[in-house]
């Protein structure tokens, strides 16, 4: 190795002791066995992480490990094994790839499924890949465009899985490219139209990751995460794309729709509070339980009771059935009729019609006194 290769691998072993030193604080209880692993690594690597000029000569101090890996990732452009697999697989041109590298022995010796098959078949991957941007050149954004446009024909012809292939090979000609976010997110509407939710909510993550404001992806984000009965997260995709387009219909029709399939599954606690708030409450019409209590002469109902058993009041209010000015004002005391002296939302106004009542009652003793005589 050079000198400067030396530096760059020193570096790497220095912050894996720094960020050991990290972890011990958060697993206290293995803490003596974190000690113990860091003190052999220092012996092997030749490095102190207590000397003052180690930490000059190779500390990137405060960016930790975990940051300078994610930072590395993106700038290589690689992935996990499995994703990176995801990504390559759907082209039509990887299997035979795979065939003729296998043909010359290159998995001789590797079980499948095995860690050795494993990083052998990324290698692969990874040159793939490569041999791909490779072909495209200066030219890789029309034959992109043209792949896209291939898909968009295959999408109206309803054959989703050619569509699938030809805006993966849209996205390796382009992975970053202006339009890329659209191959995703057309790619995740055939993998829709397939029922791989999955793969199509993979595929909106990554086209807006490339554009933020591309309301298509959170659409389709959020109809996978629907289909795939995450509701939490359709509701706060759709709510992005209402966001973005406050004047599509669509977006609001489905939004409402994720909404109430949430409601269903897990109540609102303002849901819940309003439903208990109307089963404590007395409902619109219910009487005052209070004035009903007054009208009645008391817990035992004995006022009304009287009332009703006066033969010169049951009269009088069978005059009263017959008259439609005062049945109207009887029916805006007890709630039914627009405004009079009901009370607000419907409620009766008992006390008007304990007023009634006793008047009647009153009438019916003056007549019983005059002998039914009235005077003009």
């Amino acid at each position: 190795m050079s000198e400067v290769s030396n530096v760059e691998v020193n570096i790497t072993r220095y912050a894996i002791l720094q960020y050991l030193s990290t972890i011990k604080a958060q697993m206290s209880a293995d803490g003596d066995k974190i000690d113990q692993v860091v003190k052999t690594l220092e012996e092997i690597f030749s490095l102190s992480s207590n000397s003052v000029d180690d930490f000059k000569r190779y500390s990137l101090y405060p960016t930790t490990l975990v940051e300078t890996t994610i930072a590395g990732t993106k700038a290589l452009d690689v992935k996990p094994y499995e994703e990176a697999l995801l990504n390559v697989e759907t082209n039509g041109k990887f299997e035979p790839f795979v065939e003729t590298v296998a043909k010359k022995g290159y998995y001789a010796g590797a079980e499948e499924g095995t860690i050795d098959y494993l990083q052998r078949h990324a290698k692969v991957m990874m040159k793939f890949k490569e041999k791909v941007k490779e072909k495209g050149g200066a030219n890789n954004e029309a034959a992109a465009e043209a792949k896209k446009t291939e898909g968009n024909t295959a999408i109206a012809n309803k054959d989703y899985k050619t569509a699938v292939q030809l805006y993966t090979e849209a996205v390796d000609l382009s992975p970053d490219g202006p339009n890329s976010h659209i191959y995703y997110t057309n790619r995740a509407a055939a993998h829709c139209y397939l029922r791989n939710y999955d793969l199509a909510a993979v595929d909106c993550e990554k086209a807006i990751k490339l554009d933020s404001k591309y309301v298509k992806a959170y659409s389709r984000l959020g109809l996978a995460n629907f289909f795939m009965e995450k509701y939490e997260k359709a509701v706060e995709a759709y709510s992005k794309a209402v966001e973005l387009e406050p004047e599509n219909k669509s977006h609001k029709d489905s939004l409402r729709q994720a909404k109430q399939k949430l409601e269903e599954v897990v109540p609102s606690s303002s849901s819940s509070s309003s439903r208990a708030a109307k089963s404590a409450a007395p409902a619109g019409g219910m009487p005052d339980l209070s004035a009903l209590s007054q009208l009645m002469g008391g817990p035992d109902g004995a006022g009304l009771s009287q009332l009703m058993q006066n033969p010169a009041v049951m009269q009088a209010a069978q005059e009263m059935m017959k008259n439609p000015q005062m049945m109207q004002q009887a029916l805006s005391m007890l709630g039914g009729g627009a405004g009079g002296a009901g009370g607000a939302g419907g409620m009766p106004d008992m006390g008007a019609m304990a007023s009634m009542l006793q008047g009647m009652n009153a009438g019916a003793a003056d007549n019983a006194k005059t002998g039914g005589k009235r005077s003009k």
